[in-house]
């Protein structure tokens, strides 16, 4: 009788503890391929590989990592935080039982398991980097053997394109782990006079032959820009004959780029600049204090005429310029020397990512995001279309969170949903944190959150005269929106544009009359006046269960069903299939009440 009364006891127990416990989710990995032995030159593991998601558990105790069908057993970190948003991140190495090819990534946390990630295991050489212990002499297959510097990882030397005169692999599969410490020493490549640390010169990388440069499982390499211009470059011109373009799948993750000491006066304005790229990740990265000398033409990010970029779960602190110097750049322009043809700027997902402390130093605000077009080539064969922004928080600073529109159509569509916005340029620049300009085309903004925007960030134009085409050119479309403000006044956002769409939105103000969205053009519907009751406004965005956001939204599941992540709230609370949605970034998601314990219970020890 006493073993069963137990059995039953601990039973309840862990039924109960299993209500109070949100269901993992992953997001994102850092790798999305990777060999299941070869790690240190060995045979009983594989690559290491980092997953970002939310209620992975603080620590590991019976919980596990599954991937193609094994169990990992090694483990650098278990809920190891950020860099960006406050994600998770679990590192495992992939075990040699992990089924070759296509498959997923689970993670099982106190037995309840969470949604899959695709993965491929696949051969791939591993090589290490360490600035304090390697020589470019080394094998580099050892970390008792590693390479110095991170030009190692490139397949070619120079413009002369030989892949192999860098790395042995040549223009092969592999991936390189980057041992913690300060990186200074810059890629000799015989072209660019301010080279950066990598300089990725001839058209690399397929399906099969992908490449990655990673960091260390649980350590910190710090790549200095003080004296690179950019850190990583796919460029846009090489000398006549030459071929460059249409690198592809390449993965960047967890490095962090910053200014140590002082920036040459052509130093500190990119991260990465990718033209004609396919398939680049650049994830989980730090970008710090990039703010350059001088002015600068560029995005610390730039993704231009390339395809299908992910840029997931970066942290962005204390970087911009002016205007001209955008944090991430999706741009469609004019191919230039190395390239045959142009080519359209499609399929940019940036998701999971915080954006901090933004610095503009003139008026027009910078941006932390930029989405435009050239006057050529053009917009009707080449678009920029397909820009997803998602699930990323956007805080502080003085720059425009995002913008879009430059004149030129973009002749595509932009998606913004589940992002957090707080705060927002200054009263007084007539700028907003979020601007839609003529040439945006459609604009979709999604629930999403934006809190204590500024005085004066709203103008509303029904024409513009300097826009090239007309200010038509421009559709927004707002949907489930949540707008929170800690002034009074017609503060919502800045665009110039004559359709603008707003549908089942709610706006609140200190005074409990909020302005609503006006002008020639601008249609309200089903608008809410309401109290969002945020937890705790400024840091925490979650609804409380008083909250007027609750149940007052358009469900929107047709709509968004085929985004990246588009049926999950910035927690990755999956959206109801049917019936009403609540508005904002966070769908409110209490834990369920916990069940009062069993009464009557007797126990009998013999």
């Amino acid at each position: 009788m006493r073993s069963k009364w137990i059995f039953l006891i601990c039973l309840l127990v862990s039924s109960i503890a299993k209500a109070q416990q949100a269901p993992p989710v992953l997001f994102f990995s850092d790798l999305t391929w990777g060999p299941n032995t070869g790690w240190n030159n060995g045979s009983t593991q594989g690559a290491a590989v980092t997953v970002w998601g939310k209620n992975l558990g603080s620590t590991q105790g019976s919980s596990y990592i599954t991937v193609n069908g094994a169990n990992a057993t090694n483990y650098a970190e278990w809920d190891v935080m950020g860099p960006a948003r406050g994600l998770e991140r679990i590192t495992f190495w992939i075990p040699t039982g992990a089924t070759s090819g296509a498959g997923t990534i689970t993670v099982t946390v106190n037995g309840v398991t969470s949604n899959s990630l695709s993965f491929t295991v696949a051969s791939a050489t591993i090589y290490y980097i360490d600035v304090t212990n390697g020589n470019n002499a080394n094998n580099g297959l050892t970390t008792s053997t590693p390479f110095k510097d991170i030009y190692m990882c490139n397949p070619g030397l120079d413009n002369n394109h030989s892949a192999g005169q860098r790395n042995p692999s040549g223009d092969g599969q592999y991936i390189c782990y980057v041992r913690g410490g300060t990186y200074t020493t810059g890629d000799v490549d015989g072209y660019f006079t301010h080279t950066g640390f990598l300089d990725i010169l001839s058209f690399y990388g397929s399906p099969t032959k992908q490449k990655a440069v990673v960091a260390y499982p649980g350590e910190v390499p710090i790549l200095s820009m003080d004296n690179h211009a950019q850190a990583i470059i796919m460029p846009d011109a090489l000398p006549s004959g030459a071929t460059c373009c249409g690198s592809s799948y390449w993965t960047f993750s967890k490095l962090v780029f910053k200014k140590v000491s002082t920036f040459q006066s052509w130093a500190g304005s990119a991260m990465i600049t990718m033209y004609f790229a396919d398939h680049f990740r650049i994830i989980g990265n730090t970008i710090q204090d990039l703010i350059p000398p001088n002015q600068v033409y560029d995005g610390i990010i730039f993704v231009g005429d390339s395809s299908n970029t992910s840029i997931y779960g970066n942290y962005w602190n204390h970087n911009g310029f002016d205007s001209y110097d955008h944090g991430i750049y999706v741009k469609t322009q004019d191919a230039y020397t190395c390239c045959s043809s142009p080519r359209g700027t499609i399929n940019t997902d940036i998701g999971w990512n915080e954006f901090n402390n933004g610095y503009a130093s003139d008026t027009h605000g910078g941006q932390d995001i930029f989405v435009s077009h050239a006057s050529s080539p053009s917009p009707a064969s080449y678009p920029t279309d397909n820009t997803w922004i998602h699930h990323n928080y956007f805080h502080d600073g003085n720059t425009n969170f995002f913008y879009v529109g430059d004149n030129a159509t973009i002749n595509g569509s932009v998606y913004l949903y589940g992002n957090i916005f707080k705060g927002g340029p200054p009263a007084g620049t007539a700028n907003g944190p979020l601007i839609t300009y003529c040439g945006g085309n459609n604009v979709y903004f999604y629930n999403n959150t934006i809190y204590s925007p500024t005085a004066d960030n709203a103008i509303w134009t029904s024409s513009y005269s300097g826009c090239s085409g007309g200010p038509s050119l421009l559709k927004g479309h707002y949907v489930n929106n949540l707008w929170d403000a800690t002034v009074n006044g017609q503060i919502w956002i800045y665009e110039d544009t004559v359709t603008s769409t707003f549908d089942h939105e709610l706006y609140w103000e200190p005074d409990g009359n909020p302005s609503l969205p006006s002008a020639s053009g601008v249609t309200v519907t089903n608008p809410t006046k309401a109290n969002p009751q945020l937890v705790n406004p400024g840091t925490d965005y979650h609804l409380q269960s008083n909250s007027g956001a609750h149940g007052i939204g358009t469900n929107l599941a047709s709509s968004m069903t085929s985004l990246p992540w588009g049926l999950y709230d910035y927690d990755g609370v999956a959206y109801p299939a049917s019936g009403a949605w609540d508005v904002g970034a966070l769908q409110y998601g209490a834990a369920p009440p916990r069940p009062n314990p069993p009464t009557n219970l007797t126990v009998t020890v013999n």
